[in-house]
């Protein structure tokens, strides 16, 4: 294949010469992935026309045509890209690959780096790399991490201002972790922020944020302090042996759990009974001085 920058005259010469060579700057050919055997159609404008297959050695790629070859073309830079695909026209892309073998284990693009990134996608207004998948139990995108030890990762993702990973699925789950090591996670959220940031965040308009669940383990374990919003204290005044606590998530089927902050001798928690949008916590009998009691909402 010529080195040569020029441009590639819209006639071919005459005489049933080969068609005019051109610079790698405005090649398009049928791709190359050396290794993966992978294959492309060219595209100029429109659709590509069928050119009779032309010898192994010494053919010229054809613009707008498809070129055909038994074999892999390969393409080496030392001071550039190996291969560059652009379109101006939408809904094309600028490099195709097209993997029609009938078993596992082809690529319709393979990408190889042996320090850097093997496959980047970057786009100014729109996504960087998108991947369809229509076969059940397979992934639109997957990531795999085959290191020997801990610290690399089957798929990352990071963003400067906005999620670093963002699931989104309409008749199925978002995002799913599975962990078949013991002592290890599923999922893991951490956060590093100084401050006010959150390991784990779940949010539901009308269900439940996070649902746990084990069936021979613990569904459930805080290490630290917990708080909830379901929780506070509430004074019962002096002379008086009951208080009023009014709570928009309570409902006459609540189980409310209260305790006496300050002990007074002889008095204790005789009820706590819920209703519809508050609960009466009730003592033993009429106290003499406050006495602040606890409340923790269950449903």
């Amino acid at each position: 294949m010529s080195d040569r920058s020029g441009q590639v005259s819209g006639d071919e010469p005459a005489g049933g010469s080969l068609p005019a060579r051109y610079g790698r700057r405005a090649i398009m050919l049928g791709a190359a992935a050396a290794g993966a055997g992978a294959a492309a159609s060219l595209a100029g404008s429109g659709l590509a026309q069928a050119a009779p297959e032309a010898p192994e050695a010494g053919s010229a790629v054809q613009l707008g045509k498809s070129n055909k070859t038994k074999n892999t073309t390969v393409i080496t830079a030392t001071g550039g890209s190996g291969l560059s695909g652009h379109t101006s026209h939408k809904g094309s892309s600028g490099l195709v690959g097209i993997d029609d073998t009938t078993v596992k284990g082809s690529f319709g693009v393979s990408g190889h780096s042996a320090h850097g990134a093997g496959v980047i996608g970057f786009s100014t207004h729109a996504t960087g790399i998108v991947g369809n998948g229509k076969t059940k139990g397979q992934s639109g995108v997957a990531g795999l991490d085959f290191c020997t030890t801990k610290g690399a990762h089957g798929l990352y993702g990071q963003s400067n201002n906005g999620d670093g990973v963002f699931g989104i699925s309409f008749k199925g789950t978002g995002v799913v972790g599975q962990g078949n090591t013991s002592g290890e996670s599923g999922v893991a959220g951490i956060d590093k922020a100084k401050s006010g940031g959150h390991g784990v965040f779940g949010q539901s308009h009308n269900g439940t944020a996070i649902l746990a669940t084990s069936a021979n383990g613990i569904a459930l374990e805080v290490d630290g302090k917990m708080k909830v919003k379901n929780a506070g204290v509430v004074s019962v005044p002096g002379g008086n042996k009951s208080a009023v606590v009014t709570h928009a998530t309570v409902t006459p089927d609540s189980i409310v759990i209260a305790t006496i902050q300050n002990p007074v001798s002889g008095v204790f928690i005789e009820g706590a009974e819920a209703a519809a949008g508050s609960f009466k916590i009730t003592l033993s009998r009429n106290v003499a001085s406050e006495v602040r009691v606890g409340w923790f909402i269950l449903d």
